[in-house]
């Protein structure tokens, strides 16, 4: 899974503390980490994600993508209401009220590690929650599986309490007033509302790598897929 700069291969103009680009092997060409290349790579996960939820706009092909029937329903209230559950555990689907950190889910819970990067020890530590990595696409997903994304803010060089974050967004469902089935790309910020991310104009399509560097997670970490086993969602609660 791979981490990439998103301001800058959006052309933002950022800090220069933010032009740092960084990639591991799976999403790049190995040995390969230009400029040019990495963004060439962006381009090609953001041309890809448009044309997933293209095909998503269609309707809700179960048949030909079992991993749609895992996907949760939209529905924010439970969530507004708790404190303690974080964009990890609405990502995940998983309300129960620990403020659920990466590799918090593994036996036993993984230790931090100095020798890694944030950004390494991040992907890491979804790894050892079985979170398995994608790819290209969110799409890539197995009937037993459902699609996730994380972005990561670097430290800010102005203000010292500002840290390493990471922000997730998940894939969810929800019927419109004539009762079709679309699919929305929603988060949680930290103990805050859900929020349904906001959509790109002018083709309709929400655009998560934008909603994110807007929020100063410019490092994109890629798509991965949780098992669905992970999910105990506010029904059970």
């Amino acid at each position: 899974m791979g981490i990439l700069n998103i301001k800058e291969l959006l052309g933002i103009s950022t800090p220069s503390y933010m032009s740092q680009l960084t990639v591991v092997e799976s999403l790049a060409p190995a040995n390969d980490s230009s400029p040019n290349t990495l963004k060439e790579t962006f381009n090609a996960l953001q041309n890809q994600f448009f044309e997933d939820m293209k095909t998503l706009q269609k309707g809700p092909n179960t048949k030909a993508f079992p991993f749609l029937k895992n996907i949760p329903n939209w529905d924010p209230a439970p969530w507004r209401k708790s404190k303690s559950n974080n964009c990890y555990n609405f990502s995940l689907n998983r309300y129960t009220n620990d403020y659920l950190l990466p590799g918090q889910l593994a036996s036993p819970p993984v230790p931090r590690d100095r020798n890694r990067t944030y950004e390494q020890e991040i992907i890491f530590r979804c790894k050892k929650d079985n979170l398995r990595p994608l790819k290209k696409s969110f799409m890539e997903c197995l009937p037993d599986e459902m699609p996730l994304a994380v972005f990561l803010k670097p430290p800010s060089l102005t203000n010292p309490e500002d840290k390493d974050d990471f922000h997730w967004v998940s894939l969810r469902q929800m019927k419109t007033k004539t009762g079709q089935t679309i699919y929305v790309w929603t988060g949680k910020p930290g103990p805050d509302a859900p929020q349904l991310c906001p959509k790109k104009k002018p083709f309709g399509h929400v655009d998560i790598f934008k909603a994110a560097a807007k929020d100063g997670y410019i490092k994109f970490g890629g798509f991965m897929a949780a098992p669905v086993t992970l999910q105990q969602p506010p029904t059970l609660h």
